[in-house]
């Protein structure tokens, strides 16, 4: 995690940074869920998120959705 949150660092020149500034979301996102949501054993906490984040990263040219305030 604290790789991809790295790879999220650049400079806000340049062409990809709203799709790496929404992945860094989401993975901020993820961890603030995991502080706060039990796990269940089966996977952890968030990893709807960290997916989301990954497809994102994978489609970089796909439009990007409104981001709404995080209640987490």
């Amino acid at each position: 995690m604290q790789l991809a949150r790295l790879g999220c660092q650049v400079d806000t020149d340049t062409q990809e940074v709203r799709v790496l500034q929404a992945v860094a979301e989401l993975l901020d996102r993820q961890q603030r869920f995991a502080q706060t949501t039990a796990l269940d054993g089966r996977r952890a906490a968030g990893f709807h998120l960290v997916l989301a984040a990954a497809a994102l990263a994978a489609a970089p040219d796909a439009p990007l959705p409104a981001v709404a305030a995080a209640s987490v």
